[in-house]
């Protein structure tokens, strides 16, 4: 599990997510079995501003604020 504060259309909030980054399929093991992958799961669990829990108001924006962290952790690698 981890949080991530940030502004999200000019409000500054807490999300809280579980998340693991997705796996690479692997055509054949030496047994000659393989391994499909898996997707990248990103499950945001609560959403807080000042303290107050506003998960429910902001779960249409789930998929823009998944973004957002998304494009602040490419930033903070990138100027890493």
């Amino acid at each position: 599990m981890g949080n991530w504060t940030l502004n999200f259309k000019g409000v500054d909030i807490k999300v809280d997510y579980e998340y693991e980054p997705p796996e690479d399929m692997v055509l054949y093991y030496g047994d000659g079995s393989g391994y499909p992958g898996s997707p990248e799961m990103f499950n945001i669990l609560e959403v807080t501003h000042k303290g107050a829990d506003i998960t429910e108001l902001c779960e249409v924006h789930f998929e823009a604020i998944k973004d957002a962290i998304r494009d602040e952790w490419t930033n903070e690698r990138e100027n890493y």
